[in-house]
């Protein structure tokens, strides 16, 4: 996630929430800081289940919350392990059962 994305998933909660953030730049920074481990599409699903369920502004510890809770989407960084694990070959196939019918 890049900082055009935080400052429109942010513009979007200070509308539904009309509230004023005094310093935008280190507010994305700091929301970056906390959540730059997650796509875009994640803490944006994550903001719109905040909307749909509290009357206040979320920190970002609550939007990482329910990423995690709600498994929304997977950290960003985990991307290349799940590919790598696509791609284990498998080296013990149990008894009486073929490598396609395993696979």
């Amino acid at each position: 996630m890049d900082k055009k994305e935080m400052t429109q998933i942010l513009a979007i909660l200070q509308t539904n929430y009309q509230k004023k953030i005094e310093n935008p730049e280190a507010t994305v920074n700091v929301w970056l800081m906390t959540l730059g481990d997650f796509s875009a599409q994640a803490v944006l699903e994550s903001a719109k289940l905040h909307i749909s369920r509290s009357k206040f502004f979320p920190s970002p510890s609550e939007i990482r919350e329910n990423i995690v809770r709600h498994k929304i989407v997977l950290p960003d960084k985990t991307a290349p392990m799940l590919e790598a694990g696509k791609r284990a070959k498998v080296t013990a196939i149990p008894d009486g059962m073929s490598e396609d019918e395993f696979l």
